[in-house]
């Protein structure tokens, strides 16, 4: 994939879509393999805001039961094989635990119902579905065997525990990534660090946007017929520059943390919040907010939390007293984790629409994603969840269906995974790249065997290497070292790397794109800006 700013800034296409999160870039996807010319643009990085603040759970829709909403759980469903088809290599079956206690809608029996349901509703969950990323059944266990899975837990009120399995995105950075290279095999042009500046409209509606280049300052025009908003948190702003007297969407600030400690092997284990929470759209209601330990290699994500957040969408930042309080919530659950703040290795944060029926001690995020359209030629996503993406997008380029015709024929190219490495690139590696990158590891083998200094490893945990990151800048718009480290190599995704690794990623990305030392120094101390709440003493480059 290249950055084409020429190709953008010369030729008029079908659709533009704006916003370079998992909505968008799922729109792009859709809309190009329906035979539209489409472009995106994003301000930043792809998916370096909301979408890379995700737990990576791609839910099946069990949730929605309690509200009774079999339609979002098809859509789940449909949007959770889109994501196993796109990158199998990327998903992984994990079975999900809830503790059961009593004779309500918490028993053993009612949640035995509920997954046997579940199940029929999911009928054709592992259609086409490849062998190693198929979702098994539902199930409950006994007092005995949660004991055995969660061992120090207080178990004189639960009588069981209810068993289903959900996907878990190994990398939800590169599964953006993969929805882009779907995307690339047809007519479809991208750009990071480009940030739409005006609407320019004509009596037939939008007819161009005007953008500037962040990378060299440039300002250009973009014309399409039609536009796509999916700018996630900042969709207030959108509408401001397009001067539409709509009500603004109030958001709130989710947080989720990790920890250097796996507590439940591979089980990712539901428990309810001591605080008391309403759903407001249950017909059967819990009463409790289900706070989630989910494993990732050697470490566990906790959370969420849930906050009104009235800042600057551009100044979210998360504070100690948003760490602390899911530390404490979490030694409330499960008091034999003995969490502390040094045990945090990272963090997610980010802002969803907030659901207007929230009350004050009951914040919660918005159930639906919803797609608007604002004017004859531009439709606007209130994006929410990253599960139900790939469906949004469909019903999105449905709509422009209505609109416009495509301009052109496409032919999918069908993707296969060569293991052509030689024999000198150490297995651990060999089988690492395979599962990060699937059949795009072959262009990574090449640059190997046209230079092994390539195989110089970087960092032992991940195994990182030199290839990968001459990969990332020239072949997937990695532009900064925040680019590499956090969302194409997933070398800093679960804590910071050391100042070694760190200093040896800058140097090559120096050679490659020309930066001079104070341009290298300033990239590493911003990097390291992100993981300075959590290292108590924060080295600099300088």
């Amino acid at each position: 994939m290249k950055r084409d700013i020429e190709k953008l800034s010369k030729d008029e296409f079908d659709i533009l879509v704006i916003g370079g999160g998992i909505h968008g870039i799922t729109v792009a996807r859709e809309a190009a393999k329906n035979g539209y010319k489409t472009a995106l643009i994003e301000m930043n990085d792809f998916g370096h805001s909301t979408s890379f603040n995700s737990m990576k759970v791609i839910h099946g829709g069990l949730r929605y039961l309690q509200h009774g909403n079999l339609k979002r759980i098809r859509q789940s469903i449909r949007s959770r094989k889109i994501m196993q088809n796109v990158a199998p290599h990327l998903i992984k079956a994990v079975p999900f635990l809830v503790p059961t206690f009593g004779r309500g809608l918490k028993s053993k029996n009612i949640m035995r119902l509920a997954l046997s349901v579940n199940d029929l509703i999911s009928f054709n969950r592992n259609y086409n579905i490849a062998f190693q990323n198929r979702i098994p059944g539902g199930y409950v266990i006994s007092r005995e065997e949660i004991l055995k899975l969660i061992p120090g837990i207080n178990t004189e009120k639960f009588t069981g525990g209810a068993v289903w399995y959900e996907a878990v995105v190994q990398n939800t950075e590169r599964m953006l990534l993969e929805f882009l290279y779907e995307a690339n095999q047809y007519d479809f042009t991208a750009a990071n660090y480009v940030v739409a500046l005006e609407f320019i409209n004509s009596d037939d509606g939008i007819k161009e946007v005007k953008v500037k280049d962040l990378i060299n300052s440039s300002e250009f025009n973009i014309s399409a017929r039609v536009f796509v908003n999916a700018v996630g948190p900042w969709f207030n702003q959108i509408q401001k520059k397009l001067e539409f007297n709509k009500p603004q969407i109030k958001l709130t600030k989710a947080v989720n943390i990790i920890v250097r400690k796996n507590f439940f092997a591979d089980y990712s284990v539901g428990l309810e919040g001591k605080e008391n929470f309403s759903d407001t759209e249950a017909l059967f209601k819990r009463g409790k907010r289900l706070f989630f330990f989910v494993p990732i290699q050697n470490y566990t994500m906790i959370g969420t939390t849930y906050k009104l957040y009235d800042g600057k969408v551009n100044g979210l930042e998360i504070t100690k007293e948003d760490i602390n309080e899911i530390i404490e919530e979490a030694n409330y659950l499960f008091p034999s984790s003995q969490l502390t703040f040094d045990d945090v290795s990272f963090y997610h944060v980010g802002l969803v629409p907030m659901d207007e029926k929230s009350s004050a001690g009951s914040i919660q995020a918005e159930r639906h994603s919803t797609v608007s359209e604002y004017s004859r030629n531009l439709f606007s996503i209130k994006s929410v969840k990253y599960t139900t993406a790939p469906v949004i997008a469909e019903e999105v380029v449905k709509k422009i269906k209505k609109k416009i015709k495509p301009s052109y024929s496409y032919k999918k190219e069908v993707k296969t995974i060569t293991k052509n490495y030689s024999g000198n690139i150490p297995q651990v590696v060999a089988e690492r790249l395979i599962k990060t990158y699937g059949s795009h590891c072959n262009k990574i083998f090449e640059l190997i065997n046209e230079n092994k200094s390539y195989l110089n490893l970087i960092s032992e945990n991940p195994p990182i290497i030199t290839a990968e990151i001459v990969y990332a800048i020239r072949n997937e718009m990695a532009l900064t070292l925040k680019d590499v480290i956090l969302r194409r190599t997933g070398m800093g995704m679960l804590e910071c790397p050391s100042l070694e690794s760190i200093r040896a990623v800058a140097s090559i990305i120096s050679q490659e794109l020309g930066w001079d030392k104070p341009k290298e120094i300033s990239e590493i101390n911003n990097l390291l800006q992100v993981y300075s709440l959590l290292k108590k003493n924060v080295e600099t480059a300088c």
